[in-house]
């Protein structure tokens, strides 16, 4: 089992220990546990030869669907495995030798007698041309990114045979478990973003003072495949991140969770497995969300209150109603109840009325970050949106597009709408330096704010 599943995996380890069914009961079983580089996480049991229950283990799972596995690794660590039901077997090369599959909650791995002094989290999908070796410190605490084993050999391959694959270690200089997973995972939502692909941590590990593994915590980590569209060149990718990270910190706390959401969304905009229109709608919905963060639930322009915009909503309402029972068709046998069900819809429109439109929205970003607006490059990406929105197609799809429209291909649409969403996403987080021009794809920089003609139309 071992030889087999260490060729695949992030992290392996084995041992001895009870199986609980309905403790103290329990079956003696030998286990083996693996975290595979999409992040999920099994273990596989099979009972000890002395065991007495352990031809009926199989049925005994019947009635006992999520076990807990509590012994020792080979290791002396003592070892506690919360699962979720079994699963297919890892290993179908040897179904017949017994072992049974449980997906894997969270396996804990602990050595109680030896302090922690440090902590280091496995990365997922960090790939560039030198091997990743950055140190900064935040908030008091070293944090430190080295490459992992055989990292040339795990980078060469992704993109191509592998769409996984773990890169990089990050070390983080405190023996405070919580505080290392959050600059942890803070760290991990600013490298997806500057990356252009998830980087997720897999595992977490504390050592001792002389670098000696000590404990292990290791669940199902939510991944991403491999995408090679960084929006920070390799040669400026950690002087960002040491120079932002703290800026990233406010804004990804403050916004916990729609920025998640936002860094989700953009990463499933420019996957690459996935039609270009759908593609291009996510981007679409990635402005939603990003207007959302930036400018939240504002008062529509034009009112000074949100009192004073409920009040001009429910006067309207009351004079659509007076007219609508005025000037709809009364009802007829049959159609009792139409006509005050067609005045409802009616009045649920007004508040149609008194929503900025999409092209507003944008504005008000646009001013929040205080970025100048290019007049032509919210005017098609606001004409590629609709289109994509409710035809699913792109403009230069359409029969007859526009005689100006400038983008010839569905490819040179998305992208010109992805150079609109990174510029306003990298404003969103606080950056403001130069970036790599994913419209381009050749790897040249665009300026944060290039020059063009700004837009200072009234919205």
């Amino acid at each position: 089992m071992k030889r087999t599943w260490t060729s695949q995996f992030v992290w392996y380890n084995e041992g001895q220990g009870i199986l609980e069914l309905d403790p103290p009961r329990g079956v003696r079983v030998a286990w083996t546990a693996a975290q595979s580089v999409a992040g999920h996480t099994f273990i596989a049991v099979r009972p000890l030869p002395e065991e007495p229950l352990g031809g009926d283990l199989g049925i005994l799972l019947e009635f006992f669907r999520k076990p807990t596995i509590v012994g020792m690794d080979i290791s002396g660590r003592a070892v506690r495995a919360t699962t979720n039901g079994r699963t297919n077997p890892v290993d179908a090369d040897d179904p017949d030798e017994g072992w049974i599959t449980l997906r894997v909650q969270e396996i804990e791995c602990s050595a109680p007698a030896l302090a922690i002094a440090s902590f280091r989290l496995a990365l997922s999908n960090i790939s560039q041309e030198t091997p990743p070796d950055a140190l900064w410190t935040v908030e008091g605490i070293g944090l430190t990114v080295s490459p992992a084993p055989a990292y040339e050999e795990v980078v060469s391959a992704l993109a191509t045979r592998d769409r996984f694959g773990h890169t990089a270690y990050l070390s983080v200089a405190t023996n405070d478990r919580v505080h290392a997973v959050r600059l942890a995972e803070t760290t991990c939502a600013l490298l997806s973003v500057i990356s252009g692909c998830r980087v997720s941590w897999l595992h977490l590990e504390g050592l001792d003072v002389s670098g000696v593994v000590t404990h292990m915590w290791v669940s199902n980590a939510i991944t991403g495949k491999f995408q090679n569209l960084p929006l920070i060149d390799e040669a400026r990718r950690w002087d960002v991140v040491a120079e932002h990270w703290q800026r990233f910190s406010e804004f990804y706390s403050a916004h916990r969770l729609h920025a998640r959401r936002l860094i989700g969304l953009i990463l499933n905009a420019t996957a690459d497995d996935d039609f270009l229109e759908v593609r291009g709608a996510k981007l679409a919905t990635t402005i939603d969300a990003l207007i959302t963060v930036v400018v939240g639930d504002s008062v529509p322009t034009g009112f000074a209150t949100r009192k004073e915009r409920a009040a001009f909503r429910d006067a309207v309402q009351v004079h659509v109603e007076a007219e609508a029972k005025a000037r709809l068709v009364d009802d007829t046998k049959g159609t009792t109840g139409d006509k005050e069900h067609r005045i409802a819809e009616l009045k649920q429109k007004v508040n149609n009325l008194l929503n900025p439109t999409f092209r507003q929205r944008i504005s008000e970003a646009h001013r929040a970050l205080r970025l100048d607006m290019d007049a032509d490059q919210v005017r098609r990406f606001v004409r590629s949106r609709n289109e994509l929105v409710h035809e699913a197609r792109f403009v230069c799809q359409c029969d007859a597009p526009p005689n100006d429209w400038p983008y010839q291909s569905p490819a040179d649409e998305y992208f010109a709408m992805l150079l609109f969403v990174d510029r306003l996403l990298l404003r969103t987080i606080g950056y403001r330096g130069p970036f790599v021009d994913r419209s381009a794809r050749d790897g040249a920089l665009a300026p944060a704010e290039p020059p063009f003609e700004v837009d200072r139309t009234p919205t």
